[in-house]
């Protein structure tokens, strides 16, 4: 039975052309209840453990976010770590499928990415994510 299935995913948004943001409402083959997937048939094609939906502080300088309360850094720090151990994921090949990577990084251009403007794609792609679980009222 496809993982989609067997955790009951919720669909989130539809994020670009045949790619869809889902939730887990329960544990799966894969998939644990509450990880966000990125599906394009049935089996989640990257799978996020909950991870924190916009960049806190994106308009900042770095500086700046070093003289921030503590509480607030390790905000950043946690969706920093998340878009890190994601981008790591796309690099290694006994994680991921790179067809699956390429696949993703075309839509993701042809839906406003660009590698000169926006630089780190994790971090553009999680605060992409974010904006469709905001719309969606998963976040505020």
């Amino acid at each position: 039975m496809c993982e989609g299935c067997v955790a009951d995913t919720d669909l989130i948004c539809a994020i670009f052309q045949g790619w869809y943001l889902v939730r887990a409402k329960k544990d799966g083959h894969i998939m644990k209840a509450g990880d966000f997937g990125l599906v394009r048939c049935n089996d989640p094609d990257f799978i996020f453990s909950a991870f924190p939906a916009l960049e806190p502080h994106a308009t900042l300088p770095d500086e700046e976010i070093g003289n921030l309360p503590e509480s607030e850094r390790n905000k950043w720090k946690d969706w920093f770590c998340q878009a890190q151990n994601f981008d790591k994921e796309l690099k290694t090949h006994d994680v991921v499928d790179f067809e699956n990577v390429y696949n993703l990084v075309a839509a993701a251009k042809e839906n406003g990415y660009s590698q000169e403007k926006n630089g780190w794609f994790a971090g553009w792609l999680f605060d992409y994510l974010g904006e469709c679980l905001k719309a969606n009222g998963i976040v505020k």
